[in-house]
């Protein structure tokens, strides 16, 4: 692992070499790896010039049949056209972007048990707060603003690589938890468990996580059910983050546990019956309570307001067609699948296009400098604090028979405090044991 700093409340990652592996997609067929690195990866000419040269750029084919792999460097690549079975191998220098890191250091007791043991809470010397450990499974409180697992511009600032570094041997995960939100991660230590516990996961019946937010407004729907398709717009490629048809069996229960007037924002008790990426966040903000310091689908900037813009437009057509997601609690029938694009009308797409555009002039403006080594652009710190969203329990019971009959057995429990920006005491009542 590369060297890093903790200072002023970030966490930063020395640069580093990487080798990128990236296999052949069929729509590659016919051009060059430098072709395919400029157009396609957003890579700089000159750099994947000298890349090639130097041999840090290479080609191996082959890969997953007798005689392969089979390395293909230098000037060949210049010419070659890439096939199937082929790895595009990148040595890159990172500048992975740095993290909020200012973990919670008070540990107020909670009870977390599993297979019927509980255990008292420590801390990691890098400040990751546990909640369970055994020989399978490490439960802990990911820190928001911090990435679960390595992937796209992060990887060793993620959750998984600052944990396997401190314990020496890495660690899976057994669900998704978004790089804002706060709160209960399941971690596997064994390849073999984590497989187990990813099972245990997709049962939804028998798992509830239960999370909090703090949203915009009064929250008036009180207890509620929430179902309806998630849509999501990419800036950076101007383009939907979606199938080409999307479940509509997405379904969030929420209930309102206080008002705070002060602010004009609403405690929400969330529970998600299904669990998509996004999904309390965009269910939120569709029923007019986002979650308040949501820029993501709460756009304050130009950007992100033109983004939330472009899906408010999408999914007035979808309610216009299908009025029962546009409401709670309404009782109609609702098909399993839509095809979004029905609803992207020639105007949408136009829209799509310039956002596109702006994203990539507002990104132009935040380049400060060029690396010295790389040549890369070099861009303005700015590490996201996370949002008010938190993993706050997580509780799996299965059933058992035994001479009582039929009963439900827990199987796991596990729970955190609060977060500094949830003031309990304003609480209606305790939520332990409440359900929606």
């Amino acid at each position: 692992m590369p060297s890093y700093t903790v200072s002023n409340g970030l966490r930063r990652v020395t640069p580093y070499y990487h080798d990128h592996r990236t296999p052949f997609k069929q729509r590659w067929a016919g051009r060059t790896v430098g072709e395919v690195l400029t157009s396609e990866l957003g890579q700089n000419h000159d750099v994947v010039s000298q890349g090639i040269a130097l041999h840090d750029i290479y080609v191996t084919k082959n890969n997953g049949k007798a005689g392969g792999p089979i390395p293909i460097k230098g000037t060949e690549l210049l010419t070659r056209q890439l096939m199937a079975h082929d790895i595009i191998h990148n040595l890159q220098h990172v500048h992975e972007p740095s993290v909020i890191w200012t973990p919670n250091r008070t540990m107020i007791p909670t009870v977390n048990y599993f297979d019927g043991r509980s255990q008292s809470l420590y801390m990691m010397k890098c400040g990751v707060l546990i909640l369970f450990d055994n020989k399978d499974i490490l439960v802990a409180c990911k820190p928001s603003g911090v990435p679960t697992h390595p992937g796209g511009i992060y990887r060793y600032n993620t959750l998984l690589e600052i944990v396997a570094n401190e314990l020496g041997y890495p660690v899976w995960p057994c669900h998704r938890l978004d790089k804002s939100t706060l709160g209960i991660i399941v971690l596997a230590k064994t390849k073999l468990f984590c497989k187990a516990m990813m099972a245990v996961f997709r049962v939804h019946t028998q798992l509830e996580k239960q999370y909090l937010a703090r949203v915009k407004g009064n929250f008036v729907h009180d207890k509620c059910s929430y179902r309806c398709p998630l849509i999501s717009v990419n800036s950076s490629g101007g383009y939907l983050n979606v199938p080409k048809e999307v479940p509509t069996n997405s379904t969030t229960k929420f209930q309102r546990l206080a008002y705070l007037p002060e602010s004009d924002e609403s405690i929400v008790l969330c529970k998600p019956v299904t669990g998509r990426m996004h999904q309390i966040r965009i269910h939120l903000a569709l029923l007019g309570h986002p979650i308040s310091n949501d820029e993501y689908y709460n756009g304050q900037n130009e950007i992100n307001s033109r983004k939330n813009q472009i899906e408010r437009i999408i999914y007035k057509n979808i309610f216009e067609k299908y009025p029962q997601f546009a409401v709670t609690g309404l009782d109609a029938p609702i098909p399993e699948l839509i095809t979004v694009s029905e609803f992207v009308t020639p105007e949408i797409n136009t829209l799509l296009e310039n956002l596109a555009k702006r994203r990539t002039d507002r990104d132009q403006r935040l380049i400060t400098g060029k690396c010295v080594e790389c040549m890369l652009p070099l861009y303005t710190e700015n590490a996201h604090p996370g949002i008010y969203l938190h993993a706050f329990r997580l509780v799996h019971n299965w059933l058992q028979i035994d001479s009582e009959g039929l009963q439900t057995v827990p199987h796991f429990s596990f729970s955190t405090d609060f977060p500094s920006w949830c003031p309990a005491e304003k609480l209606s009542y305790s939520i332990s044991h409440q359900s929606v």
